[in-house]
Formats: structure tokens, C-alpha cells, sequence
């Protein structure tokens, strides 16, 4: 069974923590752990404090909404609302979190050195491989919103792309070289004039398709007064063609 508990500051004589832990033969060890944040232990130091569980033998969903309800009652001091040091709504996970810059910064830079430069033997690489097989992606068929859109196209303006000005070193170009399939990926690299997808069939949906949006892309830009010009205007043809 769950419970609900709320922590008292005796030098002010005020609830300044709600929390839920599950029953341990009634000995509500969550309760009265003092395993908490930094904020918890410098008020605690001040004067003291005292534990009441508030709400008992609960199931998890009962006690994760009477701690919602406790939260909101008493107001989350973070967010200017009451004393509460509780740094989410409740309810057994982060909704409403509010984060420092600092914090947020230092997130970031775990994130991003965790795997910076550590190379997988190749056991594990294959543990990983193996154990993504049969699984779809987690956003398969899903589709960004027009305002997602527009903030991605904002926060992408300015920056250098990441892969500005690289080049696919030989020994890739040689490996790709060796599988048949990919040939036309080859004259493309190489030969810089090549499109990947030269030469490859395409079924009769593809090209309805294809035939379909390259129509509605020309019928919008000569609604905006866009003028196509051939591409071989101008361009003397071939006699030996």
C-alpha cells in the first residue's frame, strides 16, 4: 500500500514538503529518509522538522493524486505560489519542473561528453544492433506540427551545418565501391554528376506521385508569378544525337 506525507519546519511551524513512498510493514521508510535535496537539508539544519503521514493505505494511483491535490493546496514555493520546496505537481514524476539555467547547462554538458569520442567494441555494437531489430521507430509516421516547423527553421538559422565542407574519405568511397548496390551512390560521389537515384526503376505509384507534386509545386509558383525557364534554353542541340 501507498501513503502520503507531509514534512513541518518547527522553527516556523509550516508544511514545506509533500512527498508518497510505498508501505514498508508500516515503517513509512520514505517518510522520514533524509536522503533529499540540498534546499530540504538547509532547511532541516535551521530547526528541525517533523513528519505526519497525512493520507495511508492507498493504492500508487490514490496517493499519486492526493499528492497532486496536497502540492496544489499549498503552493510551490519555486513558482511563487507557497513554501512548498517540492519542485514538481506531484504525482510520481517531473510534470511542471522548473530548472535553473545552471542546471540546465550542466545537463547539457553530461549529455553531450557521455559519449564523446568512446568507440564500441564490437560486441556491443552488435548487442545494440541486435536488440533495435523488429522495432519501429518511436516516431514512425509522425508528422512535426506547422508551429514545431517554424521554430525548428528558426533555431537552425545561422548555424554552420555540422557536415559544412567535409568530405567522404577514399577508404569509404572504397569500401562503398564493393557493394553492387550502391553504385549509383559511387557515380555520385565521384563523379559529382551523376543523381543517386539515376538508372533505378520506379513503380507506376512513385511516378504518379512524383508527377502529381512536381504539378501543384509549378501551379503554386506561377500563382506567385514565378516564371520557369527550360532547362536547356539557349542550348544548341546535338547534331551526332
Amino acid at each position: 500500500m501507498a501513503y502520503v506525507y507531509q514534512h513541518i519546519r518547527l522553527d516556523k511551524d509550516i508544511v514545506f514538503y509533500i512527498g508518497i513512498g510505498s508501505d514498508n510493514n508500516g515503517l513509512y521508510n520514505r517518510a522520514y529518509s533524509k536522503n533529499r535535496s540540498e534546499h530540504w537539508k538547509r532547511i532541516v539544519s535551521k530547526g528541525g522538522y517533523e513528519v505526519q503521514v497525512i493520507a495511508d493505505n492507498l493504492t500508487w494511483e490514490e496517493a499519486c493524486m492526493h499528492e497532486k491535490r496536497f502540492i496544489n493546496f499549498y503552493g510551490r514555493e519555486n513558482l511563487n505560489e507557497g513554501k512548498l520546496i517540492n519542485l514538481t505537481d506531484g504525482g510520481d514524476g517531473c510534470v511542471g519542473q522548473v530548472m535553473s539555467e545552471e542546471a540546465k547547462e550542466k545537463i547539457s554538458k553530461n549529455h553531450s561528453r557521455h559519449n564523446l569520442g568512446k568507440e564500441f567494441p564490437a560486441e556491443v555494437r552488435q548487442k545494440i544492433s541486435a536488440g533495435r531489430m523488429g522495432h519501429e521507430a518511436w516516431n514512425k509516421g509522425g508528422k512535426f506540427s506547422d508551429e514545431i516547423k517554424k521554430k525548428m527553421s528558426e533555431s537552425s538559422k545561422g548555424q554552420t551545418p555540422w557536415n559544412k565542407g567535409g568530405k567522404m574519405p577514399k577508404s569509404y568511397i572504397d569500401k562503398v565501391k564493393d557493394v553492387p548496390k550502391s553504385k549509383y551512390i559511387i557515380d555520385a560521389l565521384v563523379e559529382g554528376s551523376v543523381a543517386f537515384h539515376t538508372g533505378r526503376p520506379k513503380s507506376t505509384e512513385q511516378r504518379e506521385k512524383m508527377s502529381k507534386s512536381m504539378r501543384e509545386t509549378w501551379a503554386k509558383k506561377k500563382a506567385e508569378g514565378f516564371v520557369r525557364i527550360p532547362w536547356n534554353k539557349g542550348k544548341k542541340k546535338n547534331k551526332n544525337s
